[in-house]
């Protein structure tokens, strides 16, 4: 296949996620996403595949999008949550004055049936629900409002809080978090929370009778990066507090089994004011209060998506390591870590059956999107192979890995994809690619955009700078000097490349990268000319109205997330305009394709606009391509979207690293 015949087409980023597996673990449930081209719209529906193998198929079917499958205790019903049945009220709701949002929550027998609605619910749901022990209720997070709702309300959003709007997500001036369930019979619900702060990782106890979540009380509660873990009657009333000061806004909060126990994931709350980046770790806690227990401090990985074993005495969690991610677990009483899965892969999502003697997750490798896999006595074992049509007309490159020494001693690891018709003495012009985070990694996944770049003749480079995780927080730490350690760690990469392979053309070098890559790539274009062309993707050029105008910005998680170690911007211009590439745009020499999406809230469009205006004003060769409708991670609403995206990435490398 030549690269002329190379036409891209728009997939899903996860197709296969959120795997469910059964009490019994005989089936596991996942939400399969697909793309309706017609109506340029994700659909996504629920299917179930045996556990011992067998053909997946389709457990819900329609218009509607169905997602979070989760079994009732007892295997015999499936909850989920739907739009169903909106698209035949959408021409009545356009007669009212006001359109008011509700959440589906519908139930299903496991062995098929007609879907019944358990409650529509006023709101905007928050995660995964959950089932009680008992099957007798439904544990769910809702955006609630806090004051009663005028009837003459306007659409004009008056704002008095710090944290009033979320990436994704949206406006929220008069909203809060909070905790509610709703009865299976008969679907009614009750708001067992209620005040000016937010509720996160609720779960309900092994008898049913209590509810522990996360959230700061205070009148400080958005300002500060710590939360309290706290315990609630399962009918309502007063909480208690566990924990005092976890630091975490979001948490991975769960009861043992036994009861005797609550674990939780969290930085160490002693070290808060540490102006260091540090890893998330396990804490386990007796439920009823006492001195928390870091289970992972020597692990030096950070800790994510964790589930305890159905005897209490061990827990299992993901965490990144050198490109990898896998499943591990730690015994509770030994803090010992202990590796389930292996190879080069990335494991997602998990979840374990009703005696934990089988685990289903998702699973993406270099040139396989995510599908179903369980583990169990005989090993690992893929189950599911439906993401595979996605791909079938499309040459996939195997990436091969690379490790250099940094000029400062440390070991840097990255990999290089050739050309999908690489013919060996040739040289092609090669792009590197950044990643975003800045707290996250490369590695064995499936990158459609490396492969398509690939099948369009380009080879792709890309690492794990510094910032990376996976390689132990030292490695990670940047705190304070962001731009510096990760800018030289890329430029080093590339003298290696053009070095140990000679097909890179080292005189047709492109540069892209999206949120923190997009950062990187300004700054690179504003210290660097070696780069012939370059595309920013929902970047940040200064650091300055970043932080009045991001989601993150003023109400920073952390204190490390600060990039002047604790100063605020009105008290030093000069400790955020340092970092800032906006800074250093005079310097630009690189033909710069800015792409953004106009409803980002985490890096907001006004961070292009600002670049693009110097550099137009300069005269510089600029581009600028707006997507309307988009958050931060463009095709996230459109599909079509996300192919106009790579059309014009194409286009600009096209251009100036291929024609004469």
């Amino acid at each position: 296949m030549s690269q002329k015949k190379f036409k891209y087409k728009p997939i899903p980023r996860a197709p296969v996620s959120d795997p469910q597996i059964s009490p019994d673990g005989k089936r596991t449930l996942f939400t399969y996403t697909t793309i309706n081209e017609k109506d340029d719209k994700y659909e996504r529906h629920i299917w179930i595949v045996p556990t011992r193998g067998g053909e997946p198929r389709q457990f819900t079917c329609g218009k509607a999008n169905d997602t979070n499958p989760r079994w009732s205790p007892d295997g015999k019903n499936i909850l989920f949550l739907s739009n169903r049945g909106k698209e035949e009220k959408a021409e009545e709701e356009k007669k009212k004055k006001k359109k008011e949002k509700k959440i589906d929550f519908w139930i299903i027998p496991a062995d098929g049936g007609e879907a019944r609605l358990l409650a529509s619910v006023p709101g905007s749901i928050v995660g995964a629900p959950s089932w009680s022990p008992d099957g007798k209720k439904i544990l769910f997070l809702n955006r609630a409002r806090v004051e009663e709702e005028k009837e003459d309300e306007s659409d004009v959003r008056v704002i008095k809080k710090l944290n009033h709007k979320l990436n994704g997500v949206g406006f929220f001036p008069d909203t809060r978090v909070h905790l509610f369930t709703a009865n299976t019979e008969d679907g009614e619900f009750k708001q067992l929370t209620e005040g000016e702060f937010d509720v996160g990782a609720p779960d309900c106890s092994p008898d049913g009778k209590e509810i522990t979540f996360i959230a700061n009380m205070t009148e400080d509660a958005d300002y500060s990066p710590l939360r309290d873990i706290w315990v609630i009657s399962s009918e309502g009333g007063k909480p208690k507090k566990v924990v005092e000061g976890i630091a975490a806004r979001r948490s991975s909060l769960g009861w043992s089994p036994d009861g005797e126990y609550l674990c939780f994931t969290s930085i160490d709350p002693i070290d808060i004011d540490d102006q260091r980046y540090k890893f998330t770790n396990l804490w386990v806690v007796p439920s009823q209060g006492g001195k928390p227990v870091n289970l992972t401090e020597a692990f030096d990985r950070p800790v994510g998506n964790v589930k305890w074993s159905p005897d209490s005495k061990e827990l299992y969690f993901t965490a990144p390591d050198h490109g990898t991610t896998h499943l591990y677990k730690v015994k509770r009483e030994t803090s010992e870590v202990e590796k389930v899965t292996d190879g080069l892969r990335t494991v997602q999502s998990f979840s374990l059956n009703r005696d934990g003697s089988i685990i289903a997750f998702t699973v993406t490798e270099a040139t396989r999107l995510p599908e179903v896999w369980v583990h169990d006595a005989e090993g690992d074992r893929l189950i599911t192979g439906i993401s595979e049509g996605f791909v079938k007309d499309m040459p996939l490159v195997e990436p091969e890995a690379f490790r250099f020494e940094a000029s400062d001693g440390a070991e840097v690891q990255g990999w290089i994809m050739k050309p999908f018709d690489f013919k060996e003495g040739e040289k092609y012009p090669t792009v590197l690619v950044i990643h975003g985070g800045p707290w996250s990694n490369y590695g064995y996944s499936f990158y459609h955009r490396f492969q398509s770049l690939c099948n369009s003749g380009f080879s792709v480079v890309f690492i794990n700078h510094r910032a990376s995780t996976g390689y132990g927080e030292t490695f990670a730490e940047i705190t304070g000097h962001w731009g510096e350690r990760e800018y030289e760690d890329l430029m080093e990469a590339m003298d290696f490349v053009i070095e140990k392979y000679p097909f890179v053309d080292g005189d047709r070098l492109g540069v892209t990268g999206a949120s923190g890559g997009g950062y990187l790539t300004n700054w690179i274009v504003t210290h660097t000319d070696r780069f012939k062309a370059a595309v920013t993707v929902a970047s940040i050029s200064n650091w300055y109205s970043f932080y009045g105008c991001s989601d993150l910005g003023p109400a920073s998680l952390l204190s490390f997330w600060d990039l002047t170690t604790g100063i605020e911007p009105w008290e030093s211009e000069e400790a955020y305009l340092k970092p800032s590439p906006i800074r250093y745009v005079k310097n630009v020499k690189t033909p710069l394709l800015i792409v953004h999406g106009e409803n980002d809230l985490r890096c907001p469009i006004e961070q292009a606009e600002q670049l693009y205006a110097a550099l137009i004003k300069q005269k510089k060769t600029v581009e600028f391509v707006r997507f309307p409708g988009e958050p931060h991670g463009i095709g996230s609403v459109k599909p079509s979207h996300m192919k106009d995206y790579f059309e014009h990435m194409l286009r600009w490398f096209n251009k100036y690293l291929k024609e004469d």
